[in-house]
């Protein structure tokens, strides 16, 4: 990270726009509505967890509440 930062800082570049992403509110209440982003179909296999990990996602410049709601790696 620190090696990042001094990159950006002896390399900076003059930005002549800037742009900013808005949120469209009613998709990301629609997301937050959701369990899931959809279905594995394995009729023939069960799966178990074996690792249960918690990680804490969050920098010192998060405003607020932020985190991975869930991953699965197979």
């Amino acid at each position: 990270m620190k090696q990042s930062q001094t990159y950006l800082k002896e390399n900076s570049v003059k930005v002549d726009s800037s742009l900013t992403f808005q949120a469209d509110r009613d998709f990301q209440e629609h997301l937050s509505k959701l369990s899931g982003l959809g279905n594995i179909s394995y009729p023939d296999q069960v799966f178990t967890v074996q690792v249960l990990s918690m990680y804490n996602m969050s920098i010192e410049s998060d405003w607020g509440i932020c985190g991975i709601a869930a991953i699965c790696a197979l």
